[in-house]
């Protein structure tokens, strides 16, 4: 199948929540799963989508987007990691978590509106998130592809049914893409990115 001009759009909160499907402590190259996918079609842009501590990102975090920018040319977008105190239900203790806001929205608005602009032919689409579905059967309607990469088992069934190809399972390239050094295209910056994750000092027994 001719690709055309492709966009890939990786939706990093979701893929670090997910890390779990390979193993404990795995974490993903980005410049390795770029070359992975690119061995399908050439991508032409990339748009990259996390979220930052609001007020004091982590050095770690920042230095991972750098590289991101200068090394592979991603465009990053980056929402907003905020602080809030809330009590576990079980124990009464009050625990600081990270709660995102606007990762999704932030896709799923650049996303449509470079699908309105005729900016690509195919869109990469790393994520198993389902509500992306809508966007990607949209792009559908009009004529565009759909790749879907994610881990299987947290893919939808409604993203999975909207990909123009086979999804690309994660699992299945694990070992070709696994990060073997220094962080650096790694995923690890982004560890407290997921919705109401307790912040260190909460026990996995508490309830939020």
């Amino acid at each position: 199948m001719e690709l055309g001009k492709t966009i890939m759009f990786i939706d990093n909160s979701n893929i670090f929540q997910n890390l779990r499907c390979i193993k404990p402590g795995y974490r993903i190259d980005y410049k390795k799963l770029h070359e992975k996918i690119e061995e399908r079609s050439s991508i032409w842009e990339t748009y990259f989508f996390a979220a930052e501590r609001e007020g004091s990102p982590r050095d770690t975090q920042t230095a991972f987007f750098d590289v991101l920018r200068k090394e592979l040319g991603y465009n990053i977008v980056l929402a907003t990691l905020k602080v809030k105190t809330i009590s576990c239900r079980k124990c009464g203790e009050p625990h600081e978590v990270y709660l995102e806001k606007g990762v999704d929205m932030s896709l799923a608005s650049r996303f449509l509106t470079l699908l309105y602009s005729r900016a690509f032919d195919t869109a990469i689409l790393v994520t198993g998130d389902g509500d992306y579905a809508d966007i990607a059967r949209e792009a559908r309607r009009l004529g565009r592809k759909i790749i879907v990469v994610s881990f299987r088992d947290s893919l939808s069934k409604e993203l999975s049914a909207v990909s123009s190809l086979a999804p690309v399972y994660l699992d299945d390239i694990s070992g070709d893409i696994e990060l073997e050094r220094e962080p650096s295209y790694d995923s690890a910056p982004q560890q407290q990115n997921s919705y109401y994750q307790p912040y260190p000092g909460g026990t996995d027994e508490c309830e939020y």
